[in-house]
């Protein structure tokens, strides 16, 4: 099993893509979201939920956590529940936090509510935009049980999860 994860979303047209390409392969993933999205793409948000991919909590305002003191980290985890919580049901609330980059503090570790989820393979997405960069990334490092990092924003990424799911799904995952 390996766990495909989008950060930074939702975005309109790359987020829909994906979610088809999701739906093609009876895939699911989770989708690491920032608050302060949720209402411009509440129909994106409707989705993934329906589709029955999962949501995570990337904060409101994709910050570092690990420069704030406990009660900033608290606000940022959860305003992004609260404004989540006006689009779906209670039950689809995020059960999971990605801290933005990936930075964690001893406050954060001790304090968060959710388990924090980072990943063991990053494809760089967001840095080269380069579809074959990315899946060439994951075909060469992937392992049973690996979380894979994309970012739902870029249309090279719709592009590199086609061939990521379509190779993974070839594997027997």
């Amino acid at each position: 099993m390996i766990a495909i994860t989008f950060d930074d979303g939702p975005h309109s047209s790359v987020t829909h893509d994906i979610l088809d390409i999701l739906e093609q392969y009876e895939a699911h993933a989770t989708f690491f979201i920032i608050g302060d999205r949720i209402s411009h793409h509440a129909d994106i948000i409707r989705r993934i939920v329906e589709q029955g991919c999962e949501l995570g909590n990337h904060t409101y305002g994709h910050l570092d956590l690990s420069q704030m003191n406990q009660q900033e980290m608290n606000n940022q985890i959860k305003t992004s529940e609260e404004t989540l919580a006006s689009f779906v049901d209670s039950s689809f609330l995020p059960k999971l936090v990605r801290p933005p980059f990936g930075n964690t503090s001893e406050i954060l570790l001790e304090n968060c509510p959710y388990p924090i989820i980072t990943w063991s393979i990053d494809t760089k997405d967001w840095s080269h935009k380069n579809a074959e960069r990315s899946f060439k990334e994951v075909v060469n490092h992937v392992q049973d049980g690996d979380i894979i990092l994309m970012h739902d924003m870029y249309s090279a990424t719709t592009e590199a999860t086609k061939k990521i799911v379509e190779w993974l799904n070839k594997q027997g995952y």
